[in-house]
């Protein structure tokens, strides 16, 4: 077989480039060393004294017989080559290391069938609580390192972003027979990064499983020298706002999926689904309704992760908007999160609400010292992580940054849950900026919401002038008369 010099030094320089060989500096120089000798016709370059002496650093006494290093270190440098053309998409060339030799062979496109899309990377049990997503990425057009590595950041980061949703079940995988999935996926997001004139295209297209129709799609364009925080912004677009649980666009027809469940007892996913539609309409009676199908379902079903987090979050809501349906939300609400993170301990949702729930115990300066791990506001891409952690911050009156990060995700997605006009109104109104803490009232009324402004002011941390209980009735009393309401 005749090899093409050009294309294949491509081929290495692009596996050299690749996440499998980064930092790994021996690997690298074996690679080099065992294709750059590729079409020598004597076979003494591949003699293991050879590849030591002038590839591993051994001196000229070197004796394989009591030294196995070139067979441990070619049968390493084999199983990297065998994992990234598993992950890799058609490359023009596949270089592999049979067993028993150490001269490589070369395999050109034409000559393999190779599946499309990445082949699946660990088994994972049908779980029907879960939203589930069947990630495929392409590239298209010519490859070069700078599109390999841009793909690489992609794929990493969507699957880091996803592995972090607790309710969403991530599978990179390949399609069965005719291009079809199992039942059991839900959607499939298909990513294909491509070269263009000073730099590239992204574009990204969600699917039902069962279905050829595009249920949403973004495209974007970045330049040669694009910044790293682009690559957070698409993150934010192509996770949050179809995956998050409070925003993802694709819960709504997750639940039209799921709402069959209900009729035939599935317990679980019943309670799932009843939560789900809380978050779509927050009101008294769909929260209620979700605490008490999630509690059932935790009788059967107790350490579940999913429904412990869904229960945490609905006490949370419970006392956030004082809707009086436990006697001591704030004990109970404690006891269960610290229960649920006992098997999700490193859920950063679970942190922020047991800090929530800590903070409504005024146990201000424990709060202060609790371990939450979310990300920055300026890269922050997980939206309900992000918006009950800046109202956590807002609570223990960080409200110059809080508020500030808070109107800037909300305005990011365009989304502003019901929370966020109580705070806006607290905000201005503990500023004195009456026009616009007027603004905010209204809406505040509109969603009869007006009981959560009392609830904040009630056990927010204060400071300045209203520090201190005496402070505290003082403002209660005032955010009651500006409300026209009367205090309990």
């Amino acid at each position: 077989m005749t090899k093409n010099d050009d294309k294949l030094s491509q081929e290495l320089e692009y596996l050299l480039a690749s996440y499998l060989f980064e930092n790994k500096l021996q690997m690298q120089r074996l690679l080099s060393y065992l294709v750059s000798h590729i079409n020598s016709p004597s076979d003494l370059v591949y003699d293991q004294r050879t590849i030591a002496r002038e590839c591993l650093g051994r001196g000229h006494d070197f004796d394989p017989a009591e030294n196995p290093v070139v067979r441990i270190e070619v049968g390493r440098l084999r199983k990297l080559l065998s994992l990234f053309y598993e992950e890799e998409l058609l490359r023009p060339y596949t270089i592999t290391i049979p067993r028993g030799q150490y001269r490589p062979e070369v395999i050109i496109e034409s000559q393999v069938n190779k599946p499309k899309y990445l082949p699946e990377l660990a088994p994972s049990p049908a779980n029907p609580e879960r939203l589930s997503v069947l990630l495929q990425f392409s590239t298209e057009g010519v490859d070069n390192t700078e599109l390999y590595l841009l793909r690489h950041r992609l794929r990493i980061g969507i699957t880091i972003a996803l592995s972090r949703q607790e309710t969403v079940r991530l599978l990179v995988a390949i399609p069965g027979e005719n291009e079809k999935v199992a039942d059991a996926i839900d959607f499939i997001m298909r990513v294909s990064v491509s070269s263009i004139d000073a730099g590239f295209e992204l574009s990204s297209q969600v699917y039902a499983a069962d279905s050829s129709k595009v249920l949403f799609q973004e495209r974007k364009n970045l330049s040669e020298d694009y910044e790293p925080s682009q690559i957070d912004e698409l993150l934010s677009v192509l996770v949050s706002e179809l995956f998050d649980h409070e925003i993802g666009k694709l819960w709504r027809k997750w639940v039209i999926k799921r709402d069959a469940y209900q009729k035939v007892g599935a317990i679980k996913i019943s309670a799932l689904v009843r939560y789900q539609h809380y978050l779509f309409d927050e009101n008294r009676k769909n929260v209620e309704l979700a605490f008490l199908e999630i509690t059932n379902a935790l009788e059967y079903h107790p350490g579940d992760k999913i429904l412990n987090l869904a229960l945490a979050d609905l006490y949370y809501r419970i006392i956030i908007h004082d809707y009086g349906l436990v006697n001591d939300p704030i004990e109970d609400g404690l006891t269960h999160v610290r229960e649920a993170l006992r098997f999700s301990p490193g859920s950063e949702k679970l942190h922020t609400l047991h800090a929530l729930l800590t903070m409504f115990q005024q146990k201000y300066d424990y709060v202060v010292t609790a371990p939450i791990r979310v990300e920055s506001p300026g890269g922050a891409k997980y939206f309900s992580s992000s918006f009950h952690y800046q109202v956590l911050k807002c609570l223990m009156s960080e409200w110059s940054d809080g508020f500030k990060q808070l109107k800037k995700l909300c305005d990011r997605f365009s989304y502003y849950p019901k929370l966020y006009p109580v705070l806006a109104y607290l905000y201005y109104f503990l500023n004195d900026e009456r026009p616009e803490a007027e603004k905010w009232k209204m809406i505040v009324i509109q969603h009869s919401t007006d009981r959560a402004v009392r609830q904040c002011a009630k056990y927010m941390k204060l400071s300045g002038k209203w520090s201190g209980e005496e402070g505290r009735e003082i403002l209660l009393a005032s955010l009651d008369k500006d409300m026209g309401r009367f205090s309990d």
